[in-house]
């Protein structure tokens, strides 16, 4: 889905029931697995971290601006009953 798959496969990927478009990675991101991240940070700490790693320019906008950001992407997901 998010285009980071390096081995062969076949079919279609849809989102939403529809094929990707051109903006697609500007919306998506990888997220890596437990194996690959601390396994004692939290659900807000793992898509922070890679929030920021998506969004290194974002990186002087005020503390509070940027805590609204990742609780509008938990909130997207359906994770802020587990973040």
């Amino acid at each position: 889905l998010a285009d980071k798959k390096t081995a062969r496969y076949g079919g279609e990927v849809l989102v939403n029931g529809r094929p990707r478009d051109h903006l697609f990675q500007r919306i998506a991101a990888y997220v890596g697995q437990e194996d690959v991240m601390p396994q004692h940070w939290t659900v807000r700490e793992a898509v922070e971290f890679n929030f920021k790693l998506k969004s290194p320019g974002l990186s002087n906008i005020p503390k509070e601006l940027d805590q609204r950001c990742l609780d509008v992407l938990l909130a997207a997901f359906g994770l802020t009953g587990v973040s």
